[in-house]
């Protein structure tokens, strides 16, 4: 699961950066040749306007081949070399600047969204729908027999005050108490 995770960003982050370069250059007059995702060999390629998009057997990668990009054909029109050499830096410089662009326009939805977060003395006035949450359960454990799950939420509990925080827990003794637990749609009772 984590290779498949790794190679979907990894592809994210190639297509924005060779779309930088591939609209810049199209902006610059310049003849795109071809834009590729991964290396070839070649599975399958459409061609548009003059431009061949293909999609490569090896994902670790892409291309953008622009006409004239090794010095050749500098005198042809939509030649990479006929072009002006700002428009040619804006080229080569447009793939990194589509990555910080991804970056931050991925980061401000993350913020945006919100995220949960642990907290602690120095946050805890920031915090909203503060609860005590199972974050994970051990295979075997009591908690697993008595049929707790990863996600439920705390409620209450019968120990003789009440739970607010997971410190109230650890302090109480060794002993079965009921607890109740929340899941969508439903509240039930265990026994710990």
């Amino acid at each position: 699961m984590t290779i498949l995770i790794f190679l979907i960003v990894l592809s994210v982050l190639v297509l924005a950066h060779e779309y930088g370069h591939f609209v810049t250059a199209k902006r610059a007059g310049a003849k795109v040749e071809e834009f590729g995702f991964g290396f070839p060999p070649k599975v399958f390629s459409v061609t548009r306007n003059g431009t061949v998009f293909s999609f490569n057997l090896i994902p670790f990668g892409g291309f953008v081949k622009i006409f004239g990009e090794s010095g050749e054909h500098r005198a042809e029109p939509g030649s990479f070399g006929s072009l002006k050499i700002f428009q040619r830096a804006k080229i080569l410089v447009a793939g990194v600047t589509m990555n910080v662009i991804l970056a931050f326009a991925l980061l401000s939805i993350v913020n945006l969204v919100g995220r949960p977060a642990i907290v602690d003395e120095t946050n805890a006035h920031l915090a909203r729908d503060i609860k005590i949450q199972i974050l994970d359960v051990a295979p075997e454990s009591p908690a697993e027999k008595a049929g707790l799950k990863t996600g439920d939420v705390m409620a209450g509990a019968t120990v003789g005050g009440s739970i607010k925080e997971f410190q109230d827990i650890s302090r109480c003794p060794l002993k079965l108490f009921p607890e109740k637990i929340l899941r969508p749609k439903k509240a039930r009772w265990v026994w710990l």
